[in-house]
């Protein structure tokens, strides 16, 4: 019977061995997953990892870990060699878990839609569906320059002026006109988890450290303040990808033409650009983001699916 113990840093190779041989050629859910010796993180967060060893073999492990920025929730990956499932070990590696980590924060993992193994095992452990997502590609080799055009006019004939962020950015104070806008848009698309109360310094500072590409995000105004928003980020395997969107509320009556007039600009822009393609990052849990994926014609995409469970 494989021993539960802690991690010791010479796993490392190991775990990490284990994690391609479950997912292949998957790097990002091999990068999701976490491990590492269970101490506070630099950032104020918590890590603790557990192992399964049988016989100096490792076959699984467990982690937890908190997110400074989404500090609501206590993340938990559960990894088993397929060739040892079945056997308790998940089971057994999430008790421990539980057990030995702080707080009484609820309990959140993600799996994709088609393990079927990783769906079952979280609903069987207590665990309810919170979020889907998804990161689908639109092709950009014929752009449709007149898609969603009449969404653009009717958003300029009711007083919307739709700029590049490098416009916003030109003023002194840009990015804090911009911050109320992002705190108020990514606090609504991020309910079962939001993030940690911030000042308007505090986004402020968040575009500066993770700035979007100022070309292609766009921002709707009106009487100079932004109301609306759709931003883009570099992306390593796709170039860029579509990431902040929404309509400040005040403004939501006209979210759809909004966000679809922001949207045929990023499109055109990344299409000016030579990008091939544009990757979207689409949340079942923001309704902006949902009319982003309907309205354009990106490819179908796998979906990773996100749980809960109460402490």
């Amino acid at each position: 019977m494989a021993q539960i113990r802690d991690y010791r840093p010479e796993d490392a190779p190991t775990l990490q061995d284990l994690l391609r041989q479950i997912w292949g050629q998957d790097t990002w859910t091999v990068q999701y997953y976490r491990f590492g010796a269970s101490a506070p993180t630099a950032q104020g967060g918590f890590l603790r990892t557990l192992v399964a060893d049988e016989g100096g073999t490792l076959v699984g492990f467990g982690s937890a870990w908190t997110n400074p920025f989404h500090p609501h929730a206590l993340y938990v990956g559960i990894n088993v060699h397929p060739r040892f499932g079945r056997r308790g070990l998940g089971t057994r590696l999430l008790m421990a878990l539980a057990q030995r980590s702080p707080g009484r924060l609820p309990l959140q993992g993600s799996t994709w839609e088609h393990s079927e193994s990783g769906m079952r095992f979280a609903r069987r452990h207590g665990f309810t569906e919170v979020r889907r997502t998804w990161e689908p590609e639109l092709p950009l080799g014929d752009p449709q320059e007149d898609l969603h055009a009449d969404c653009e006019s009717r958003c300029a004939a009711l007083g919307y002026a739709i700029v590049p962020l490098a416009d916003l950015q030109a003023a002194s104070d840009g990015l804090r006109q911009l911050a109320p806008l992002l705190a108020e848009v990514y606090t609504a698309t991020h309910g079962p988890n939001p993030p940690r109360t911030m000042d308007a310094d505090g986004w402020t500072d968040l575009l500066r450290r993770d700035p979007p590409d100022p070309e292609t995000s766009f921002i709707a105004l009106r009487h100079g303040r932004p109301v609306a928003m759709s931003a883009a980020h570099p992306d390593p395997d796709a170039g860029l990808i579509l990431s902040w969107r929404g309509v400040a509320a005040g403004h939501r009556a006209h979210e759809r033409d909004l966000i679809l007039a922001l949207t045929r600009r990023q499109v055109l822009a990344a299409h000016r650009r030579g990008l091939p393609a544009l990757k979207g990052e689409f949340d079942s849990t923001d309704p902006w983001a949902m009319i982003q994926m309907e309205a354009f014609p990106f490819r179908p995409a796998p979906c990773w699916v996100t749980f809960r469970r109460a402490p």
